[in-house]
């Protein structure tokens, strides 16, 4: 089950605290939570199926399925920073580390309510491409991409500018696309219209959204 809500229909707000070890080398831990809200329809041009715990949809051309729902995805990280190059005006990180994600999808089905939940750990990397612009500005650019261990792989990029208020803090106002593949052990793809029902796991969801983040962090 593929979900794209529409451009900017979602919102997300980030929280982190960072600590520089030496002058290349730091800490971050950071919580996002990522809220929005969108429909989509199953079947307008040819017969889908999608199953959500154990009940399964069919729709087609002439009935189609209208699928509401609403998203709550939270994830948290901790990463090392590392500062592989390091000038006046330009900064390139990488940041290993750890993940771990929440994903809750209130779904609408032919009136009937589904919520979908499912949560994991994973490990992956961050690569910065930070231009900074004057002592208080700076303008990031980047992708993540974590591999979870019972899930798929969630991969956020973003492009945002940072307005540095005092040795401490920092506030972040930026554009983000996240992108979370489902792909549990639990799930299959396999779901049609002509599976029987005993056959037909959960559908597998792909989620891919952009939207707008600000961000606050404390520096110490």
């Amino acid at each position: 089950m593929n979900l794209s809500p529409k451009d900017n229909s979602a919102k997300s707000f980030v929280v982190g605290a960072d600590k520089r070890i030496t002058n290349r080398l730091s800490i971050k831990g950071e919580y996002s939570k990522l809220l929005g809200n969108d429909q989509q329809v199953f079947g307008g041009t040819r017969p889908e199926a999608i199953q959500i715990d154990g009940e399964r949809f069919v729709g087609d051309p002439d009935t189609p399925l209208n699928v509401g729902y609403e998203f709550d995805i939270k994830t948290a990280n901790l990463e090392v920073g590392i500062e592989l190059v390091q000038t006046r005006f330009y900064t390139l990180k990488l940041s290993p580390g750890l993940s771990y994600f929440k994903f809750d999808l209130d779904t609408q089905v032919d009136n009937k309510v589904l919520n979908i939940v499912d949560s994991d750990f994973g490990l992956g990397t961050k690569v910065t491409h930070q231009f900074n612009l004057n002592e208080h500005f700076t303008v990031n650019l980047g992708v993540s991409v974590y591999r979870h261990l019972n899930s798929g792989d969630l991969l956020k990029a973003f492009q945002e500018i940072a307005y540095v208020v005092n040795d401490n803090w920092q506030v972040t106002l930026g554009y983000r696309l996240l992108d979370l593949e489902d792909s549990g052990s639990s799930n299959n793809d396999s779901c049609t219209p002509n599976n029987a029902a005993r056959v037909c796991q959960d559908s597998e969801i792909s989620f891919e959204t952009t939207g707008f983040a600000l961000a606050v962090q404390y520096s110490f």
